[in-house]
């Protein structure tokens, strides 16, 4: 499909897997791909949980050269990026002093790149001819990333249940903290964090996707750091410190959080134990 606003030149190629047990009141899937943006790969991992739970899946991959860490990760948020004095010494780090990370906050939402995520359902639902009113989205690494920053900042998708797994690292809902780490220049208001708080929005974590694995690249700056040294300390702050901040707006809180035994930053085997949670007790 074509890409969104600000990307109309791009093509958005979606890899699908349709189980033979499709109906038109088949749930629908969409699984969001890591830093290397293999839809296909993604898509190949979830084949048999497809077959067995009767999803369809949609994978997206987005083209590199029309998407950079801005526009992807952090999903069109930011724009004109710059990573100054980047120290990559160690291949599974990004190392850089805060300041460092140099950007524009992007106010115009319309551009944001979780708006995709519907225009794809849309789509599909017209293509097969399901009854769907609603999808379940997978997000891993990079595309946890971006699932879990769906639910802050676009709480009005057709998501019906979000599931963001092993993020390098996370934007949390508080107004107090600028762009990468918090809210605060953004559109949002306090209002908006309360909204989010009631999205179903699971955070799924690897046992062994800790300080020790080298798999993917972690960013790696004072303030990152303070959500901890490795994804899953750094989704355990994020899930708990969220959780506080529900507290104190006395919001509805309808977060969730799982550790996976045995897994580290491995899309291919926390893909399974994704799909029972959405779709074990069908």
């Amino acid at each position: 499909m074509a890409g969104g606003p600000d990307h109309e030149g791009a093509t958005i190629t979606v890899s699908y897997h349709k189980p033979q047990s499709f109906n038109e009141t088949s749930p629908i899937l969409i699984v969001v791909s890591g830093t290397g943006r293999d839809g296909d790969e993604y898509r190949d991992s979830w084949i048999a949980a497809s077959e067995e739970y009767g999803v369809l899946v949609l994978s997206p991959g987005y083209p590199d050269d029309e998407y950079d860490e801005a526009a992807y990760q952090l999903a069109g948020l930011i724009e004109n990026l710059e990573l100054r004095n980047l120290n990559r010494d160690n291949p599974s780090e990004y190392r850089l002093a805060d300041e460092d990370i140099v950007f524009d906050v992007n106010a115009d939402a319309s551009e944001w790149l979780f708006h995709d995520f519907d225009r794809l359902f849309n789509l599909a639902v017209q293509d097969v001819g399901s009854r769907a009113t609603a999808y379940d989205i997978f997000g891993h690494s990079a595309g946890g990333q971006i699932v879990h920053r769906m639910a802050i900042f676009h709480p009005d998708s057709k998501a019906r249940r979000m599931v963001a797994a092993n993020s390098a690292f996370y934007t949390l809902p508080r107004i107090d903290v600028p762009l990468i780490f918090g809210v605060a220049g953004t559109p949002l208001t306090a209002r908006d964090v309360r909204r989010a708080f009631a999205e179903p929005l699971t955070v799924l974590l690897g046992e062994l996707d800790n300080a020790s694995e080298t798999r993917g690249t972690t960013l790696r700056t004072p303030k990152a750091d303070e959500q901890g040294i490795g994804r899953l300390a750094r989704g355990t702050y994020f899930f708990n410190e969220s959780r506080n901040i529900a507290a104190a707006l006395d919001a509805e809180f309808r977060w969730t959080i799982e550790v996976v035994p045995g897994v580290g930053h491995d899309f291919r085997r926390i893909a399974p134990a994704a799909a029972r949670l959405l779709y074990g007790e069908r």
